[in-house]
C-alpha cells in the first residue's frame, strides 16, 4: 500500500512539474493553466486552483467558463460571496450556462439569499429542467422561505429524477417533522438510515419523532445510537432529560439537563425542564435557583412564571408565588 501511495504521488508532483514548464514556457497560454487549474480541483486543491484560474483570467477575461470554474472552486471552499460575483459574471457572459446558474441556486441558499436562488433556478429549469440536484436545492429555498407545499413538490421531483437522491429523501422527512407528522417523517427518515447508518441527525430525528409522538422507549433507543455518534449536542442531552422527567425519572433528568446546559447555558427551555425535575424529586432549594435563571434568559414563558409560583409556594414564599403567578396570568 505504501508503495502504491508513493507511486501516485510521484505522479502528482510529476503533473504538477509538467504544467508548470508548460506555463513558464508560454505565459499566455491561457488554456494550459486553465487545464493546470482543473487538475487541482481534481486533487481537491482549490485554493491553488482558484490563483491558477485567476492568471488565465487576465490574459482572456470573456470567457465564461473560466469564471464559473473560480465561483465553482470558492465553493467548495465555502467562500460564497466570493463565488457569487464570480458565478454571476459568468452568467453574464454566457445566458445559456446554467451550470453556473445551479452552483449560483446553492450559493445563494448557503449566504440565505432565498429568494435569489429561486429565482435563478427557475432560470436554470429553462434550460434543463431534469437537473434534479436543482430541484432539491429549489427545495431548500422554498423551505425557507416557509413555501412548505412547494418545498415539498421540489423534492419529489428531484426524487423521480433520481431514487437515489437520499439529501432530499431526508429533506421531505424534515417537512413531515416540522408539520407534526411523525409517523410519516419516521417512514422517510428511516429510508436513508438504511444506506446512512451512521447519520447522526438520523437517529436524533427519528428519536425526536417518537419523543413527540410519546413513544419515550422507541425514542430512547434512537437518542442512545445518536449519542454513540455524537456525544456533544446539548440537545440530545436536552431531549434525553426531557424523556425522562415525562417519564418520571427524575435524577436521569437531572443529570442529562445539567448536561445540556454545561454545553449551552442559553437555551432557557432547558432550565426549566430541569427546574421542574428537581421540584418533583422534592429539591425545591435547587427549583427555585434554575428557574429564576430561566427568567432571566426568557422572562416572556408564561409556563415558567407558572412553574416557579409552585416552587416558591413550596418553599413558603407566598408573597413571590403570588407575583410569580401574576406574571403568568
Amino acid at each position: 500500500m505504501d508503495d502504491e501511495n508513493n507511486i501516485l504521488e510521484d505522479k502528482i508532483r510529476n503533473m504538477i512539474l509538467h504544467y508548470k514548464e508548460i506555463c513558464e514556457k508560454e505565459p499566455n497560454n491561457y488554456k494550459s493553466m486553465v487545464e493546470f487549474g482543473i487538475f487541482y480541483t481534481q486533487l481537491g486543491r482549490h485554493e491553488e486552483a482558484v490563483e491558477i484560474f485567476k492568471k488565465a483570467l487576465l490574459i482572456n477575461s470573456n470567457d465564461y467558463s473560466i469564471w464559473r470554474l473560480i465561483g465553482i472552486s470558492y465553493t467548495k471552499i465555502r467562500s460564497y460571496y466570493n463565488a457569487i460575483i464570480h458565478l454571476e459574471h459568468a452568467y453574464e457572459l454566457e445566458n445559456n450556462d446554467y451550470i453556473s446558474l445551479n452552483w449560483l441556486g446553492n450559493c445563494y441558499v448557503n449566504v440565505g439569499r432565498y429568494e435569489e436562488a429561486v429565482n435563478v433556478l427557475n432560470k436554470s429549469f429553462m434550460i434543463a429542467p431534469k437537473e434534479y440536484l436543482n430541484w432539491r436545492t429549489l427545495g431548500i429555498a422554498l423551505y425557507h422561505l416557509n413555501r412548505l407545499d412547494e418545498a415539498l413538490e421540489s423534492f419529489e421531483r428531484a426524487i423521480e429524477l433520481n431514487k437515489y437522491d437520499y439529501e432530499s429523501i431526508n429533506w421531505i422527512g424534515v417537512l413531515y417533522k416540522d408539520n407534526g407528522n411523525y409517523q410519516k417523517a419516521i417512514e422517510y427518515f428511516s429510508k436513508v438510515l438504511e444506506i446512512e447508518n451512521n447519520n447522526y441527525m438520523l437517529y436524533f430525528n427519528i428519536g425526536v419523532c417518537y419523543f413527540l409522538s410519546d413513544n419515550f422507549s422507541d425514542a430512547l433507543n434512537f437518542f442512545n445510537k445518536a449519542l454513540e455518534i455524537n456525544d456533544s449536542d446539548y440537545m440530545l442531552y436536552h431531549y434525553i432529560g426531557a424523556l425522562f422527567y415525562k417519564s418520571k425519572d427524575y435524577i436521569n433528568a437531572i443529570d442529562h439537563l445539567n448536561k445540556a446546559i454545561s454545553i449551552n447555558d442559553k437555551y432557557a427551555s432547558s432550565y426549566h425542564f430541569l427546574g421542574l425535575a428537581y421540584y418533583f424529586a422534592g429539591l425545591y432549594d435547587n427549583a427555585v435557583y434554575i428557574l429564576e435563571e430561566c427568567i432571566k434568559l426568557d422572562d416572556s414563558d408564561k409556563e415558567v412564571y407558572a412553574s416557579l409560583s409552585e416552587v416558591y409556594r413550596a418553599v413558603g414564599d407566598i408573597d413571590k408565588s403570588i407575583l410569580a403567578f401574576d406574571k403568568a396570568k
